[in-house]
Order: C-alpha cells, then sequence, then structure tokens
C-alpha cells in the first residue's frame, strides 16, 4: 500500500519522489522506475500509459497523514461525522466509505441486495458498486473502449507505453464473476443465491458474460497490440480455503471463464492472467483447462499453500505448460514482415478496431528499429472482395477527405491520431507504416512488403 511504499523508500535511502495513488480501494501507489529497476521488476500495468499531466492528479492525505497524489476523477468528499465518502455514477449515492482511522474504502452499497431478481437493471448497477463505480477506477480512468473516442484515447496511450518499454505490459480487465455477484447482492446474498436459486444465478451470469464478452472485445480492440498480458479478478480463496466448493465453481463458473478467457486469445496474442486472494488449489486444473495461464497472489500463507510455495508454483507451471499441446505455427502473413530491423517477438494480430477504428479490422503489425529510427508496420488481409476499398472510403471520410474515386496503390493518410501514415492497397491486402516520417526508408520497406505478399 501507499503508506509502506513511502516508507520503503525512505528505508533504501532513495529519493523523495511525489506519492501518486493509482488504486484508491486498496490504496496502492504507482511504482517509481527507480524502484522497478532495483527489484529487477519485468512487468508493468497499462495505466502506467495515461495520467501522466499534473492537472489529472489531485491532493489528498493518507490515513497516516501523508501527503499524497490521486486520480483527479475520485473526487472523495467527507461527511459530516468525517469519514470520506466515494459516490456512484449519480454522483448522489455513496458506495464507499473511509472511516477515521481506517486503512482502506469499504463497501457500503449493494445494488441489488433487496432486489436481486431485476436483472434487468445489470448493466446499469454495476456502476454502483465499490469496485466498479467509475470514480474508484485506476488509470486510465473512466474511459469505455466501446466509444470510438475511448478506444482511441486507449489506443494512443497503449501505444505509447509499448514504445517507451521492454517490460511486459498487464492490462487490468476485470471480468469479475463470482465478485461481482457478492458486490451486487451483497456476500450472505449471493451465497443463498447460489445455492438456493440455480435458474437466476445461471440468468445472472449469462447476462454478466455478454456484456464482459462486449467489453472484451473493444477493450483488445484497443490495447491488445501493445499488452502481453490481461488481468481478469475473482476472489475465489479465504484464508482457510475456497469460498465455494470445486463442483459450484465447475457448474456457474467455468464455462462463464472458458468462453471470456479462450475469446481473449483469439482476439490479441496474450497470456490470460487472474487475480484472486486466499486458498483455491482445487480450482487450478479446472481453470487451466479453461483457458489459464498465470495467476496471483501465490498466497502461500494461506490454507493448504502454507509451506508448499515452491511445490505450489511448480505444479502449476508444469500444468500450464502441459495445457499448452504442440508447438505451432505462425501466420502465413507474418512472413511478409522484412527481418532486418524487426524486434524480436514484436508481431500482433488485431482482430477488431485496428488503430481504434471500428471499420478497420484483422490486422498484424510489428515493431522495427534501425538506425536510430523506430516504427511499426502492418498489413491488412480482406475477408471478402471489396472490404479494402470499403475500409479506406471509411477512413478517408473519418479524417474528412472524403474521396471520389479509389483505386489500388499508394496513399498518405493524415491521420489526426496516429501522425502520417503511408500505405498500399493492392489485392486484398492494405499494408503500411506507422510513425515513420522516413519516407525513403518507408518506400523501401513497403516495396518489400509488397513483393512478399503480392508476387
Amino acid at each position: 500500500m501507499a503508506m509502506a511504499y513511502a516508507n520503503l523508500r525512505d528505508y533504501l535511502g532513495l529519493p523523495k519522489r511525489p506519492l501518486k495513488v493509482y488504486d484508491i480501494p486498496q490504496q496502492l501507489a504507482v511504482l517509481d522506475e527507480d524502484i522497478l529497476d532495483l527489484f529487477h521488476i519485468d512487468t508493468i500495468e497499462l495505466g502506467r500509459g495515461f495520467c501522466l499531466d499534473d492537472s489529472e492528479w489531485s491532493p489528498w492525505v493518507l490515513p497516516d497523514g501523508s501527503e499524497c497524489l490521486i486520480p483527479s476523477w475520485v473526487n472523495p468528499r467527507k461527511n459530516v461525522e468525517g469519514h470520506w465518502l466515494v459516490f456512484g455514477p449519480d454522483g448522489k449515492t455513496p458506495v464507499a466509505m473511509q472511516k477515521k482511522g481506517v486503512l482502506y474504502f469499504e463497501t457500503i452499497h449493494w445494488p441489488l441486495e433487496k432486489t436481486p431478481h431485476e436483472l434487468d437493471r445489470l448493466a446499469d448497477e454495476i456502476g454502483f458498486t465499490m469496485w466498479a463505480a467509475p470514480a474508484m477506477t485506476s488509470p486510465p480512468g473512466p474511459v469505455s473502449a466501446v466509444t470510438e473516442e475511448g478506444a482511441l484515447y486507449l489506443t494512443a496511450g497503449a501505444r505509447k507505453l509499448r514504445e517507451s518499454t521492454d517490460r511486459a505490459i498487464v492490462g487490468l480487465f476485470g471480468g469479475n464473476l463470482f465478485e461481482l455477484g457478492q458486490w451486487l447482492f451483497g456476500m450472505e446474498g449471493f451465497y443463498v443465491l447460489l445455492a438456493g436459486e440455480p435458474d437466476l444465478v445461471n440468468d445472472y451470469l449469462d447476462r454478466l458474460t455478454a456484456i464482459h464478452l462486449r467489453n472484451l472485445e473493444a477493450y483488445l480492440g484497443a490495447v491488445g497490440p501493445y499488452i502481453d498480458v490481461i488481468a481478469f479478478g475473482d476472489d475465489y480463496g479465504m484464508q482457510t480455503g475456497p469460498q465455494i466448493s470445486p463442483r459450484m465453481y465447475k457448474k456457474y463458473f467455468k464455462p462463464r471463464h472458458e468462453r471470456m478467457w479462450q475469446h481473449a486469445k483469439a482476439l490479441a496474442p496474450v497470456k490470460v492472467m487472474l487475480h484472486s486472494c486466499g486458498s483455491f488449489p482445487e480450482f487450478l486444473d479446472d481453470m487451466i483447462e479453461a483457458g489459464l495461464d498465470a495467476f496471483n497472489p501465490v498466497q502461500i500463507s494461506s490454507a493448504n499453500m502454507e509451506g508448499k510455495d515452491e511445490k505450489v508454483l511448480q505444479g502449476l507451471a508444469r500444468k500450464v505448460t502441459e495445457n499448452l499441446g504442440p508447438p505451432g505455427t505462425l501466420p502465413v502473413l507474418l512472413s511478409a514482415f522484412p527481418e532486418e530491423g524487426k524486434k524480436k517477438n514484436s508481431e500482433r494480430y488485431v482482430a477488431q478496431n485496428f488503430l481504434g477504428y471500428g471499420f478497420l479490422r484483422g490486422g498484424y503489425t510489428a515493431d522495427y528499429e534501425l538506425s536510430g529510427k523506430k516504427w511499426k508496420l502492418f498489413v491488412i488481409a480482406a475477408q471478402v472482395p471489396g472490404d479494402c476499398r470499403s475500409m479506406l472510403a471509411q477512413y478517408w471520410k473519418k479524417i474528412g477527405q472524403e474521396k471520389a474515386a479509389l483505386g489500388e496503390g499508394p496513399y498518405t493518410i493524415p491521420d489526426p491520431y496516429h501522425g502520417k501514415i503511408d500505405l498500399t492497397w493492392k489485392g486484398k491486402y492494405i499494408w503500411g507504416t506507422l510513425g515513420l516520417d522516413d519516407s525513403k526508408l518507408g518506400t523501401d520497406y513497403l516495396s518489400r512488403m509488397g513483393k512478399r505478399l503480392i508476387e
């Protein structure tokens, strides 16, 4: 947590830095680069690519009196008793409270606790739970990838972060199923529903999974090319063991996890991670079968884990390895990327919303660095005749420069979000450069790609 992080910096003799708290419910601090380097941290969270301007942070005070900064959209307010409150999307309904002298915020509102059968309200009520309230989101903040503006914002920040680091980037998605039931119906209420109203639970989970899948497609359409891991969340464990039986996990949650996790891997070249606190080793075989690649934390102080950390880790690694199956082959289209200057393992596939645009789909990218220049190459393969013409026509219209006639050949598009894009259309392929100002170099690489694609 943030207070401990400040003490850690002091203990290590590191210089004072502004303390930025990015996760309000847990009050977690943004780790500075010197800490990441010192402890050889090889992953970072996608949110580091956003809220880089001081105006996006507001002053606040931690429970021990330490001054810190929090995202400006959080806006906690004190009540008459001096407790901090955070409100839902309407700005009126308090959803979380941090009492004086308490280290964290707590949930104080369960939207469907008294009306569990009113599932038509589900989509609207999610935002009135503490962990999903827009005011409690961590950077990038309350931004929806479902909207075109939100998708473009996420793409721009993710791309910039990807270009600035060789650490693995983890995108926090959520996709909570079990936890969200507790947040909506209350913990006791959801336990009762799981045990006594299976039809209602299945209805709830089907509706929720549909919402998650729609958001997942938009989210990975925006950031999929730039992240390495997508993180889901669902706390199944306690200190003493799982909260529910393995049978109940298989019945209700495994099928939905499989749909989401397999879909994520179909949308982008990502590994699937689950955050789940506590002890739940009984679930791991089923989770791995559903598509899980990693989980955190390995909470070795909880039941059935203590003293067995090495065994647990080795067992998980073995199961994941076995689940990978035989080595696969890369798509043939990737051979179009010239090897000279290409960064190893930088190829990525974007199923939808390529460059953040809904009309561009099915694109591969690769990162390049040569003679001090960094850029990307991309290629889009049309699925049906006429797709390339349609995509380019919509592209020109989007930037306010409609073309009366479009034919095969080279184009330079002044993209307002990505800068100058040089591309070529021929047959069922569109290929081009991103972030490259050297026209001669760009022409050379586009020519090389064209020969591999067409000839």
